[in-house]
This record gives C-alpha cells, structure tokens and sequence, in this order.
C-alpha cells in the first residue's frame, strides 16, 4: 500500500466535509503536491455530483429504511473513521427519507 491508497479513502471523507483540523491540512497539503491524488479528488467529485443528483427508480418500504437507519446506529463506533461515515450516511438518509428516520 503507497500513500496515496491512504488518501484515496480520504478523498470521500473529505468531500463529505468530514476532515478536520490537521487531518484536513494534511490532505490538502497532499493533494495539492500530488497530480495523482488531486485527478482522483476530482472523479470522485463529479462522480459523487452525478449520484447525489440521480433519483432512485424505487423508493424502499418504511420497513427497509427503519432496519437501514438501526443498523447504521448500532454498527457506529464512537471516534472512529466509520463513525463520520456512518454519521455522513445518516445525515443523507435522514434528509432523504425523514419520516422513516424519525420513527427509529
């Protein structure tokens, strides 16, 4: 594994806004100097653009979205990468499908 792998994963944390502090320098500071990284950063971010703007063709039963979102909580672990992944999934599902959300 190079180091680059490691900002590759870093790459959707950070256009979910979910780096901070020295972590965010330091990716930053990379991609800047990496034309690697920074042509990864950009795929990603137009491909990120394409889903985020497509609709699904089926809306999954209140039941699935209930089942998803207890699942997400159950599986989060407190301080880790996961964690603000998990919580970034959340926040997209919540303002997706809310009366699901809200009733778990």
């Amino acid at each position: 594994m190079n180091a680059c792998d490691e900002y590759a994963v870093k790459a959707l944390r950070y256009l979910d806004g979910d780096l901070r502090g020295k972590e965010l320098e330091e990716f930053r500071s990379h991609v800047d100097s990496c034309a690697n990284c920074q042509a990864h950063l950009e795929a990603e971010a137009a491909l990120s653009d394409v889903l985020h703007g497509s609709r699904p063709l089926y809306t999954a039963p209140l039941s699935l979205r209930t089942r998803v979102s207890a699942a997400i909580n159950q599986h989060a672990v407190p301080g880790t990468a996961a964690d603000g992944l998990y919580a970034s999934v959340f926040r997209g599902m919540r303002e997706r499908f809310p009366v699901a959300l809200d009733a778990s």
